[in-house]
């Protein structure tokens, strides 16, 4: 029986490209709990009240490579809020006005600590930081 080891090995390095190399393509994102806590940090610059009631929560999905935050309540109005963030860098929008990023010392701070685990340097997040989906019907 004939061995395919070798031709087995130059494949795999063929097949994985610019990471066999040492480079790695694949980009670091937050997790929906590190999202979730961006998310909240976002609620308590702009409702904090709402953090208190025990029937708080958020509903999420995702598009066009943003999560999207929807906080609510079951009390009143109900609707505390839509928070949109970058899973890769953390930024956060408001999801309901035309390009409102929402940033406050604590936000930033998490944000800070977030993107040293992330290993993205000042000059990568600036590489990669974007609009928020809300901001094409804005100027720039």
């Amino acid at each position: 029986m004939k061995s395919l080891g070798l031709p087995l090995v130059i494949s795999a390095a063929v097949a994985l490209g610019p990471s066999a190399s040492g480079r790695s393509t694949h980009q670091a994102v937050l997790s929906d709990s590190e999202m979730r806590q961006v998310a909240i940090a976002g609620v308590r610059s702009r409702a904090p009240a709402a953090l208190q009631l025990p029937s708080f929560g958020f509903d999420h999905s995702r598009s066009e490579g943003y999560v999207y935050f929807e906080a609510f309540v079951d009390v009143g109005e109900g609707h505390v809020g839509f928070y949109v963030i970058d899973p890769r860098t953390g930024d956060m929008w408001d999801g309901v006005s035309d390009c409102g990023e929402i940033t406050s010392p604590e936000i930033r701070r998490l944000q800070a600590r977030l993107r040293q685990r992330l290993r993205l340097s000042r000059a990568q997040y600036l590489k990669i930081k974007r609009r928020g989906p809300m901001c094409d019907q804005v100027p720039r």
